[in-house]
């Protein structure tokens, strides 16, 4: 019978210890690789969703705005002439001309009557569009039209309670240079924008037509053209249309693969080291046995020294080898809790380094929407003041001139008035974002000043005003800076407790070294889930608004050498504090 193979007990240990390796590093690296890409994937969706909200919220007031020009020549006495009898059209057209927006020489305008026939038009030339017979002012979804995309605006022409016809303005949709860029700005230049209908008919790049994306705005993988992308969505209020931003998945999951090939070559290092130590482990373990080994096969061959050595020594050898076999154990159990405890110590050093690089990328993230929402701020702002300057000095011109109009007439100039109002707040507020000045501080008597800032304010009789002045009668800030603070606070405090009413208290106090201004109302209060982001810029839970009242109010009052703070109990009410210097005596 011949004798088994021989295979070394040295060889079989490394093998099991490089094996056993393998498997931990390769367990950690995948776990390691899904944590990532999920993560990655989700900042993505979360980059994408941004944009898709902020490309709403500075598209959105172009549409509102085209209907309401529609509106307004809608209640043309001359259009409502000109459908009542049709042979008087003359000046129509250039009516209709002057409705066109000035930044858009491809789009059309036309007055049509019941039947949709045409009764004047101007403008460039557009193809024919579905004839819209509603009631109301509407934006109509997209079409094509010879592989180019248009839309429609219409606006009702009534009399009496009928409709005579409709104001049809179309818009061929065409791709803005400053969104294009924001938008490479905030995802890269792989980032496609995607305009179309939210019943999924038409989408557009805004160059040419495309494959409609799902319509989804959590956010998913799917493939497009033969591409993989990641992309989210975004609805515009009150509008059939909705757009999606994407971007290639490779761009999106990078920092997984980067991770992955870290992860791998220090995977390999370890083994390698696990080898090596290893190899010393199986060699110190064998060595004794091979001793042994030899001692035996010499008994065995007869040499009676060898036996002396063993009958005088085996006492002794043995309990050396025992208590050597014992120390090798020992060591081996060391070796093995200092490589666990390596790959633990290491494994904590990515996971802190992951997370290290997720608070980077999210300040970064941060910094980049601030950064542009500055610049976009300061623009949007200059270029919407003179076309709210135009209005409002053309709806004081209306009211001059119609002292005896109609009540629904003087209504609706009334709502355009004020819708001019909340567009002003508007844009005071992102120009205050884009640019705080720095303070003109100057000694300012507390008293006074607030009841300036309450008379600035329109509170009904629904609000109940208590004062509580106390703490020193001045500070040193600037009045104009500190004032829009606490108007805007009072403005606040007000709406939050609409329709109902309540009470609001404005109490004065010292507070440590400083003047402390309390507004409080006794409104419905702030949700745990808003608490964290109630100075965010863009953030808001009101109906109207950008929600940049609050983040520039804490800018102005830490620019002031002061700070603005708030505490706010669900359904009892919230207080707000603006703290600022006291003024030396």
């Amino acid at each position: 019978m011949s004798e088994p193979r021989y295979i070394s007990l040295r060889l079989r240990f490394i093998a099991a210890m490089v094996a056993m390796l393998l498997l931990v590093v390769l367990a950690f690296g995948v776990v390691a690789y899904q944590v990532v890409r999920r993560s990655a994937k989700e900042a993505a969706v979360a980059r994408l969703q941004s944009v898709a909200q902020q490309f709403v919220q500075m598209a959105n007031p172009g549409f509102l705005t085209a209907r309401t020009r529609l509106v307004r020549g809608a209640e043309n006495a001359a259009v409502i002439a000109a459908l009542q009898t049709p042979s008087q059209t003359a000046g129509v057209a250039g009516i209709l001309q002057e409705l066109l927006p000035a930044n858009n020489p491809l789009a059309s305008i036309s007055l049509r009557d019941a039947s949709g026939a045409v009764v004047a038009e101007a403008g460039a030339s557009a193809p024919p569009a579905p004839y819209s017979r509603a009631d109301t002012a509407a934006v109509g979804p997209l079409f094509v039209a010879s592989d180019t995309v248009f839309f429609e605006v219409s606006a009702p022409v009534r009399i009496g309670g009928a409709t005579l016809g409709h104001v049809v303005q179309t818009h061929r949709l065409v791709a803005a240079a400053t969104a294009i860029a924001q938008l490479t700005n905030l995802i890269g230049p792989d980032a496609v924008l995607l305009f179309g209908n939210l019943d999924g008919t038409v989408w557009t790049d805004m160059r040419r037509v495309v494959d409609r994306p799902p319509p989804t705005s959590g956010g998913r993988e799917y493939d497009r053209e033969g591409a993989h992308r990641i992309a989210a969505s975004e609805q515009f209020p009150g509008l059939p249309l909705v757009v999606s931003v994407e971007m290639p998945a490779d761009q999106a999951l990078a920092p997984a693969r980067t991770l992955t090939q870290t992860f791998l070559g220090i995977g390999l290092i370890v083994v390698a080291l696990g080898a090596a130590l290893a190899w010393w482990v199986g060699r110190t373990i064998t060595q004794p046995l091979e001793s042994l080994t030899h001692a035996t096969e010499a008994i065995a061959s007869g040499n009676t020294f060898s036996l002396s050595v063993l009958a005088t020594g085996r006492r002794d050898e043995i309990g050396i080898l025992a208590r050597s076999f014992a120390s090798m154990t020992d060591q081996v159990r060391a070796g093995i809790e200092t490589l666990e405890s390596q790959v633990a110590t290491r494994t904590n050093q990515l996971s802190e380094a992951l997370t290290q690089l997720e608070a980077a990328q999210k300040d970064l993230i941060r910094k980049e929407r601030l950064a542009t929402l500055g610049q976009l701020s300061s623009s949007v702002g200059h270029e919407l003041r003179n076309p709210l300057g135009v209005m409002t000095n053309a709806v004081y011109y209306l009211e001059a001139t119609q002292r005896d109009a109609p009540p629904k007439v003087r209504e609706y100039l009334g709502i355009i008035r004020g819708q001019i109002r909340v567009s002003e707040k508007i844009v005071s507020d992102l120009l205050d974002y884009a640019r705080i000045k720095p303070p003109q501080r100057s000694t300012v008597a507390v008293g006074p000043f607030i009841d300036e800032a309450m008379g600035r304010v329109a509170t009904p009789k629904s609000v109940a005003v208590v004062k509580e002045f106390g703490g020193p009668p001045a500070m040193f800030v600037d009045s104009v800076q500190i004032g829009q603070i606490v108007i805007n606070l009072l403005s606040n405090a007000v709406q939050a407790m609409e329709p109902d009413g309540g009470t609001m208290t404005i109490r004065t106090r010292l507070d440590g070294d400083r003047l402390a201004i309390d507004v409080t109302d006794t409104g419905s209060g702030i949700t745990d889930e808003n608490r964290d982001r109630i100075f965010e810029p863009l953030f808001t839970t009101k109906a109207r608004g950008i929600g940049l009242g609050l983040a520039v109010s804490r800018s102005l009052a830490r620019a002031n050498n002061g700070d603005l703070s708030f505490e706010s109990t669900l359904g009892r009410g919230t207080t707000f504090t603006l703290h600022v210097p006291i003024a030396s005596s």
